[in-house]
């Protein structure tokens, strides 16, 4: 009896057979894990050398990926809203680049993985993951990663060390709020911050924008505007965003730009030849200050063209509504008043202007007038791109999408004029190639 029971029991009831002792959870998983990897590892020895470097790169990128720009942990300031309602235009401009970097990462990660699918043969290669293999070999960006990323001549490599500074530039925005001085390299569109610094000088100043530019400041670390903060005297081991003590009151602080075909003498602040073997040398902080330019504003308000346009429309509208008749028979309008007026009666810019004083060189400046550098023989008009290009799409306002825009650089006249910085192709370049 005891054997028949013994044996009953090491009957398994469901599959009428001997029961079979299950090995633990861990240990199954341990050996599935063992199991895949043979697995990988006997597709490995299938593939070609050049498929399973294209694999090692893959891989690797993928670890190393950037993680996607997060809003929900920010700083306080990022989204506080002023008493009017109204977001700050700093805050703006970082939730617009966090989309677009995000959109980017997202393409990352899905174009990796669906490579390394690809060369293992469990997914269709398709011609577009053919031609970002192509380019890992070449060590070149893929044209799928290109076609939703920044401008950018760099090679792959190089690239993707670039991509980890900028997100984490943008990353360090939203956690620690708006910095005192802006990396102008990191931004996706430059020209949105540009516009966004020129908005908030509008908001605050009750100023036009469409009459606001900017002049520039060129910054040292000896300035009174830029000492060390406290505690971070060292300035050999800092990185020198940290010896700015304080964002400026109007504008913002530019930094990451270099000057290609010149150098910039720090000693003198002004432009000078290049060292031999240099081919570009760094700019120094910039302070982007916006100004009205008081000329452009006189210009549209006081203009008596304008004035007699205005009038003449406005009793056109009148006479229209009104039959016309009693208007043409019994009363002037308000246009024929307004060309039978004497030239010297109707109000001019040059009537309106306040009285002048001393500006710069001698020359007379009126009050409240900016100095422009347009004309100015000791300042060279050097264009910015974001590219060693120097060449783009032509975009909807006639300009180049590689060109940000031009800044007003001192020069020394005993040396060269602004026409040898012109015939030499001076220019500003947002990031090298390298």
């Amino acid at each position: 009896m005891e054997r028949e029971e013994s044996e009953q029991e090491a009957v398994d009831p469901d599959s009428r057979g001997p029961a079979t002792k299950q090995p633990p959870a861990r240990q199954r998983g341990q050996v599935n894990d063992d199991a895949k990897k043979d697995e990988e590892a006997d597709a490995a020895q299938k593939l070609s050398p050049a498929d399973q470097a294209v694999i090692e790169i893959a891989r690797e990128l993928y670890e190393q990926r950037p993680e996607a720009i997060s809003s929900e942990e920010h700083a306080k300031e990022i989204f506080k809203y002023s008493n009017k309602g109204l977001l700050h235009c700093f805050s703006i401009v970082l939730l617009q680049e966090q989309e677009r970097y995000n959109k980017l990462i997202k393409v990352l990660d899905h174009c990796l993985d669906q490579l390394i699918k690809a060369i293992q043969g469990l997914v269709l290669m398709s011609p577009e993951l053919d031609q970002m293999y192509g380019a890992f070999l070449k060590n070149q960006v893929p044209k799928n990663w290109t076609q939703v990323s920044y401008a950018s001549q760099k090679p792959l490599a190089s690239w993707f060390k670039d991509l980890h500074e900028r997100v984490s530039f943008m990353r360090r925005w939203m956690l620690k709020g708006h910095p005192r001085a802006f990396w102008l390299s990191g931004f996706f569109f430059p020209h949105g911050f540009m516009t966004s610094i020129l908005q908030l000088y509008a908001r605050k100043h009750m100023k036009a924008i469409d009459f606001l530019k900017f002049k520039f400041n060129f910054m040292t670390f000896e300035d009174e505007s830029m000492q060390p903060a406290e505690g971070k005297q060292d300035a050999l081991k800092l990185d020198p965003v940290d010896l700015i003590a304080e964002a400026p009151a109007d504008g913002a602080y530019i930094y990451g730009l270099y000057v290609e075909s010149a150098s910039w003498n720090r000693s003198s602040q002004c432009l000078t030849e290049q060292e031999p073997g240099t081919m570009t040398s760094t700019m120094p902080f910039i302070h982007f200050l916006p100004f009205e330019e008081r000329h452009r504003v006189e210009k549209r308000a006081f203009a008596p063209e304008s004035t007699a346009e205005a009038a003449e429309a406005l009793a056109g509208a009148v006479a229209g509504q009104n039959g016309g008749a009693g208007q043409k028979n019994g009363q002037q309008t308000a246009s024929q008043h307004a060309k039978q007026a004497p030239r010297s009666k109707r109000p001019a810019v040059a009537d309106q202007k306040p009285q002048a004083s001393g500006g710069r060189d001698g020359t007379e400046k009126f009050e409240g007038e900016e100095d422009t550098d347009l004309d100015d023989p000791s300042k060279y008009l050097c264009p910015v791109y974001k590219t060693g290009a120097r060449a783009g799409a032509l975009s909807t306002t006639g300009q180049s999408t590689n060109y940000i825009l031009s800044i007003s650089l001192p020069i020394d006249l005993n040396e060269h004029d602004a026409e040898h910085w012109t015939l030499r192709g001076t220019a500003m370049l947002s990031m090298l190639a390298d």
